[in-house]
């Protein structure tokens, strides 16, 4: 029975200098804005531990959102890997994208094939699509679900349920606008553990939901 979260916030973010330790995931927007992916993955990281909490559901992280280092995937992994709640959580790593600064749209990954984890990836894509009707979600529906599938390190090698999020476009100057917006931030987050819990009680039932241990 799932009850607890793995928030894993991709890359660095600030220390109190304004460093940045992650070579890229950074870009200068044509008004001059400077914008740090891992930054704006705190911010995402930190609402959805708040929901999660909301929720129920036991939180724990790679990393905790306001440490400003940036662990290698292996590290990040094998903290998740040896929670003692591994058999019991889910895991989420938390991103937002990058292209060619024209790009929009949100997109969640599971790892290739099918596993329970394309359960996760498709219950949050369905509270992403009410909270954001307008909002293009980029789908690979050739396997018959929305989730996108890559082996990135941290959901192949993960021992539980893993999802990536590519919550939007950080060096689009629209899509920054949107995802960076408090108010998306809060129903992104929202949606995200409401997708979890949802998959939660489908898969394991509401009275167990009910009764479960945290």
């Amino acid at each position: 029975m799932v009850n607890t979260i793995i928030l894993d916030r991709g890359h660095a973010t600030l220390d109190n200098k304004g460093s940045y330790v992650t070579k890229g995931k950074k870009a200068t927007l044509p008004d001059g804005r400077k914008v740090f992916e891992g930054k704006e993955n705190e911010k995402y990281v930190i609402a959805m531990a708040k929901y999660a909490e909301l929720a129920g559901l036991r939180v724990e992280y790679t990393v905790k959102p306001t440490d400003p280092a940036d662990p290698s995937l292996f590290a990040r992994v094998l903290r998740a890997n040896n929670s003692r709640n591994r058999n019991n959580s889910v895991f989420v790593s938390v991103h937002n994208n990058a292209a060619n600064g024209t790009a929009t749209g949100t997109e969640v990954f599971t790892s290739i094939g099918q596993t329970l984890s394309d359960n996760y990836a498709t219950g949050i894509i369905s509270e992403y699509e009410k909270a954001f009707p307008s909002r293009r979600i980029r789908k690979d529906l050739t396997d018959k679900d929305p989730d996108k599938e890559s082996n990135f390190y941290v959901l192949a090698k993960t021992t539980m349920p893993a999802v990536l999020l590519e919550i939007g476009f950080f060096d689009t100057p629209s899509d920054y606008d949107w995802l960076s917006n408090p108010d998306t931030i809060d129903k992104i987050a929202k949606a995200t553990i409401d997708g979890i819990v949802n998959t939660i009680k489908s898969l394991y039932g509401e009275e167990a939901w009910k009764n479960r241990n945290i």
